[in-house]
């Protein structure tokens, strides 16, 4: 292949790594504490050789029995070890590892589709990976959705594309799959199987000569992929695990529907019981489940609330004509049209098996979302094959160039107003550090654990010097820094300094006022205040305004602000 063939794909792949890096450090504007989990830890291992709880130890990730709460994915604290563990922790040092794998992702995808379709596809898909709002998103995050998606593409490109001894390259990179995110567990053996097995009826229908070494080798990965879920569901079952989020008929939920549903039936009990029962209702909540995954309104209009986009879908509007024109252009492929519906419809099960609530959570589709750009990739392809025309071609980037530019600015210049992530968080950090340098500093907050933990991380605090109190922060629950006190709402009356600055979290906390002028954090979209501030001597000298205004992008680099631009910006009166 000559090298001006790599050319297209270069373009595309730094395409996809500019628009996740793009303002990184601004854009989204906070980190969740669920990226959290991740992070402090690693800064913690670094700095002492244990977590904070001194439960670390890095066979313990691989023995899936790390976090010794709540089971996460084990994957992400290696990844992420190099940037968090060695660089300032910001924004753009947490997030810039998966950054680039969700670039990566395109590459993945280039690979896979190209040898499942053809190159042309391959490319489109790469293409459309780099410009999708859902994996833009989410690659500017530290979900653990990210690397699963990676992973998961490669593992299904090397078992269809290697013969021989060569397919064992897919063993390694299925088990990076599946350490990769807890809520992808539950699919991996399913997919693993229906991609296997397309890839042994390809293999043993092509000519004779043509076929290689296969049976026992993709059977040798098969094996290995079933040991790892067996051992994790040993390791799991003596240790807390999450079986209690996959939804069966059993679950109480179920039951309470039953009951009101009988109740609300004039039918004699036997008759009730054949049509209402914990089957037909636990039936009626899967397919629900499973139909809203495909809505097109979620998919191509308006999104869910975890995405908060202002209305925009996973997807663009256009995209959906294109995935209809793929499906019925893959018809014509035959198995590879059944391995396409396949890994379509088993993308839906972490959603659709977690709980019976019928609400959507985006993560729990993402490989959903992922295999979703086959068929849109195969159906542009095909299209610009049909017509053979600059002017459809023209048109079809044109098309897509509106779209994603309508996009940009929605996730660019709206989001950001939305505060996602506890954003007035990370402005209450910056205060609370500027105001602490000059004078004692109390903060009452709810959900001091996670304020607590926030604080620590937007200030970059966690070092040698600070990190024997914060580890006894954290381990007794009495969370203190410097001359900075963080308190329970609840606390205010019992410990408050009228010497001190203090910072009340007004819209969550009890009503509470002290006597004189105080400034106020508020949400960036609506004004409502957040926090109040008494006794500050930091901001009150600046022209302070009512609520936040006139923002800009730079403003969002808020470590980065002067005291003076800073107090302007998000301090109000």
């Amino acid at each position: 292949m000559k090298y001006k063939e790599f050319i297209p794909l270069g373009l595309i792949l730094i395409l996809a790594v500019f628009l996740r890096v793009l303002w990184l450090d601004r854009v989204p504007g906070a980190i969740a504490g669920d990226e959290l989990t991740y992070i402090l830890p690693i800064k913690s291992v670094v700095l002492s050789g244990q977590d904070f709880s001194f439960h670390w130890n890095i066979l313990k990730s691989l023995f899936f029995s790390y976090p010794t709460t709540l089971p996460q994915a084990e994957l992400p604290y290696f990844l992420l070890y190099p940037a968090v563990g060695y660089l300032p922790m910001n924004l753009f040092t947490t997030t810039i590892t998966y950054a680039l794998l969700s670039a990566a992702t395109a590459f993945a995808m280039f690979l896979f589709v190209g040898k499942l379709l053809n190159r042309k596809a391959g490319l489109i898909a790469a293409l459309v990976v780099s410009v999708n709002p859902w994996q833009i998103f989410t690659g500017r995050t530290v979900y653990e959705t990210v690397p699963a998606a990676l992973f998961f593409i490669l593992t299904l490109y090397f078992l269809i594309n290697e013969r021989g001894k060569r397919i064992f390259i897919a063993a390694p990179f299925a088990a990076l799959a599946f350490y990769s995110y807890i809520g992808t567990k539950i699919v991996f053996l399913p997919i693993i199987f229906a991609v296997s097995f397309f890839a042994y009826f390809e293999n043993k229908n092509l000519p004779a000569g043509r076929q290689g070494k296969f049976g026992r080798e993709i059977l040798a990965v098969n094996i290995f992929c079933i040991l790892l879920v067996l051992f994790f569901s040993f390791e799991t079952l003596r240790a807390p695990n999450r079986a209690s989020e996959i939804a069966l008929p059993s679950d109480p939920s179920i039951a309470k529907q039953v009951n009101v549903l009988r109740k609300n039936s004039i039918a004699p009990n036997s008759v009730t019981n054949i049509f209402v029962n914990k089957y037909t209702v636990y039936t009626e909540v899967m397919t629900t489940k499973m139909l809203g995954a495909f809505s097109p309104g979620y998919l191509f209009i308006s999104g869910d609330n975890f995405t908060s986009l202002y209305g925009h879908g996973m997807f663009y509007a256009v995209d959906a004509l294109f995935f209809i024109l793929g499906l019925a252009y893959l018809v014509k492929r035959g198995r590879s049209f059944v391995l396409v519906l396949s890994l379509i419809f088993l993308a839906t099960l972490p959603h659709v098996l977690h709980t019976t609530s019928t609400d959507i959570f985006t993560p729990h589709l993402a490989l959903f979302m992922t295999f979703l750009i086959i068929p849109i990739a195969f159906g542009i392809s095909e299209v610009l094959e049909l017509f053979k025309s600059k002017l459809v071609l023209f048109v079809v980037i044109l098309i897509y160039i509106v779209s994603a530019s309508n996009f940009f600015y929605v996730y660019f210049f709206q989001y950001p107003l939305a505060g996602n992530y506890d954003f007035p968080a990370r402005l209450a950090a910056r205060y609370i550090l500027l105001a602490s340098n000059t004078k004692k500093t109390n903060v009452y907050v709810s959900g001091l654990d996670d304020f607590y933990k926030k604080y620590v991380y937007y200030t970059n605090s966690l070092n040698s010097k600070n990190f024997a109190q914060i580890k006894n922060s954290v381990n007794s629950k009495k969370y203190k820094l410097g001359n900075i006190n963080f308190y329970p709402c609840g606390d205010v009356l019992k410990t408050l300094d009228p010497r001190a600055v203090t910072i009340y979290q007004s819209s969550i906390c009890e009503p509470f006022a002290l006597e004189g002028k105080d400034e106020k954090i508020s949400r960036l979209d609506d004004g409502g205040e957040i926090y109040k501030i008494y006794g500050d001597q930091i901001c009150r000298n600046y022209g302070l305004s009512g609520y936040p205004s006139n923002l800009k992008i730079s403003d969002f680099s808020v470590e980065n602000l002067s005291t003076q631009k800073f107090c302007e910006t998000f301090i109000s009166r």
